[in-house]
């Protein structure tokens, strides 16, 4: 473990700019409102202590205003990502859904089309020349000509 020690009252007006540590030491050691700002400017970080250095400075009344405010925000956020996330989870189930009924659907037309299949093959086998079974299943003549080749 090691331990730095800075004397805030001898450090020298001219530091370098750069060294963060610095910049720390002469924000702990401001006194007027220009060095604060000037200090904040140059790191984010500074620049958010001396908000919140601000806040805990205000009279009570603001203090608490501030804290419902920052509440406030921080619950909306909270049940934004809430919100967003249920509507996803929703989304998921509903096209889970609908996934499953075409799913359904295509399986039903597959086998209404299996089973056209079967009775041309049938027609084939009685003999019924490619009109008839064209007639009677629906299928193109070269859909008929097709299962005739397979069936060989």
């Amino acid at each position: 473990m090691e331990f730095h020690v800075i004397e805030l009252p001898k450090l020298p007006e001219k530091l370098k700019e750069d060294d963060s540590l610095l910049l720390w030491a002469k924000f702990i050691n401001a006194e007027r409102k220009e060095e604060f700002d000037m200090l904040a400017e140059k790191s984010p970080y500074i620049n958010s202590a001396y908000q919140h250095l601000q806040v805990i400075s205000r009279d009570k009344e603001e203090r608490l205003e501030y804290e419902a405010r920052e509440k406030a925000v921080r619950d909306h956020n909270q049940m934004m990502k809430e919100a967003r996330e249920r509507g996803m989870q929703e989304g998921r189930r509903e096209g889970m859904r609908e996934g499953m009924q075409e799913g359904r659907r295509e399986g039903r037309r597959e086998g209404r089309r299996e089973s056209i299949i079967e009775v041309a093959e049938n027609f084939i086998k009685l003999g019924l020349g490619t009109a008839e079974i064209s007639k009677g299943t629906g299928l193109s003549g070269n859909e008929i000509e097709g299962l005739r080749k397979k069936m060989k």
